[in-house]
């Protein structure tokens, strides 16, 4: 699967940086692409995290060794130049989707150097009442400097049908959601369950009877993908492993009171691996992990008991699980856990000896054995 790279675009206060930020916390998937500047840094500001800070020599010799997909002069910000280093570039795609915002040239620089890689989103302003509003919540303004950012809005908006998709700037919250939609109904990033399920080889007889039940419920059952449906749902959960596969975090569950992996509803997301990637996220508070493998790492059915407080009758879950590895040590409790907890082989086979928990104690042995096959041969 090729990663993508995000190129926002879009006038002045139409919530690009702050995108930009929900983007990545609702997927770690995406990661921004730190830029170059000759602007000196502001306060708190950080080499090599916000810019590389580069003075206008350095950034001339980078320009003239061919390092940058393409620069701009902002003669609105003091004349000082911006580029995209191509080597940036380059390393974020190898294991997250990119996103950066650019002026519309930039953009359509990049558009026209990766064709099949780069989306161009472009952020439509509200009418002008808004826009000055959103213009003085920032902070004082005269109401020359008002007119003087209002004044490239009407030409930046002839850029707006040259990009891949146009989204209204309502909102931060609506944007991030309009752009997670878009990357869902993509071809190469979304997460086809049918296909993925009639490719899985199942690990034993009990795990194949929960394949044949879950593609049973596919292809005969009525949203899926939503707790609504009152008799069953699909899920989406991760195992959170250490790179070396030595270790995987669990969480205590408040609710379940037993340790577990991380996971939950889906709400109406098809993209099950999605799903699996946010939940991790959410509970564990580690946002930099990536798939073990590009597909199902396990599948389990199992009975929700009633709930009266709820209201919610006994139902089935129709869990997909997937594996995640990082490189992180640190996590974050959620209010969803009482606590959580780094296990290795010996301590996970100490706990709860379910069959879906010995199933997957004998993929993880099984996993670490290739690993150190592989480790052997490039020795």
């Amino acid at each position: 699967m090729e990663n993508k790279l995000i190129v926002i675009v879009g006038p002045t206060c139409t919530f690009k940086s702050t995108v930009i930020t929900k983007l990545q916390a609702a997927n770690p998937k995406f990661k921004r692409v730190v830029t170059a500047t000759t602007r000196t840094p502001r306060e708190g500001e950080q080499n090599g995290v916000d810019y590389f800070f580069m003075s206008p020599q350095e950034f001339e010799k980078e320009k003239a060794a061919g390092g940058f997909l393409e620069t701009e002069v902002v003669h609105a910000k003091a004349g000082h130049s911006y580029g995209t280093l191509a080597r940036e570039v380059e390393k974020t795609l190898k294991a997250h989707y990119g996103v950066l915002d650019l002026g519309t040239t930039g953009a359509l620089t990049l558009k026209g150097l990766m064709p099949e890689q780069v989306i161009t989103i472009f952020l439509l302003p509200p009418d002008r009442d808004e826009l000055i509003r959103r213009l003085k919540s920032r902070g004082p303004m005269s109401d020359q400097e008002i007119e003087a950012r209002l004044a490239s809005v009407p030409k930046e908006v002839e850029f707006a049908p040259l990009c891949d998709y146009r989204i209204d700037s309502i909102t931060s919250d609506y944007i991030t959601g309009e752009i997670l939609k878009l990357l869902g109904l993509m071809g190469n990033s979304k997460f086809n369950l049918h296909e993925a399920l009639k490719n899985y080889v199942p690990f034993d007889k009990k795990e194949a009877k929960h394949l044949e039940s879950v593609l049973t419920f596919i292809e005969h059952g009525e949203n899926l993908y939503d707790r609504s449906n009152a008799g069953g749902h699909i899920t989406g959960s991760g195992f959170l492993m250490s790179a070396d596969l030595s270790k995987t975090l669990l969480t205590h569950h408040s609710k379940l009171n037993k340790w577990i992996q991380f996971g939950g509803h889906c709400d109406g997301d098809e993209n099950t691996m999605n799903v699996a990637a946010r939940e991790t996220w959410e509970e564990s508070g580690i946002q930099t992990f990536e798939p073990v493998k590009n597909g199902i790492a396990d599948i389990d059915v199992h009975i929700i008991p009633e709930n009266k407080k709820k209201g919610e009758s006994e139902h089935y879950h129709y869990d997909i699980r997937f594996i995640f590895s990082t490189n992180e040590e640190e996590f974050q409790i959620s209010d969803e856990s009482n606590e959580l907890r780094w296990f290795t082989v010996e301590e996970f086979s100490q706990l709860d000896q379910s069959e879906d928990n010995q199933r997957f104690l004998k993929k993880w042995k099984a996993m670490q054995s290739e690993l150190k096959r592989k480790n052997t041969d490039t020795k």
